[in-house]
């Protein structure tokens, strides 16, 4: 099950004791949970990347991937912080998802 990360300790957490991964123009911090239910993600995707229609494109087909890889491999119950950088709109959506199962799919 796929939640959000919401709370302000959640990613004060992901700050001080998160790993930090990148693929191409992705990167991520984790922090894995045993004790949580699921998967919380929470996607980092500033104004440089471009205007807010472009964000919210880049942000919709995220949490796509994330929900299909969740139901394919069943992702590792943890929290999650995913850092966009503006290449990634230049991505296909299979190159996307190519890049979010690297990092998501690692331990």
């Amino acid at each position: 099950m796929i939640d959000s990360v919401r709370y302000r300790w959640e990613f004060a957490l992901l700050r001080q004791r998160g790993q930090y991964r990148r693929s191409g123009p992705l990167g991520v911090r984790v922090v894995l949970d045993d004790e949580l239910p699921g998967a919380r993600f929470a996607y980092a995707i500033g104004t440089h990347v471009g205007h807010a229609v472009r964000r919210n494109r880049i942000r919709r087909q995220l949490r796509s991937i994330v929900q299909q890889l969740d139901t394919e491999m069943r992702v590792n119950p943890g929290r999650y912080l995913i850092i966009v950088s503006p290449k990634a709109l230049s991505l296909t959506f299979d190159d996307l998802r190519a890049h979010v199962s690297q990092l998501v799919g690692s331990r």
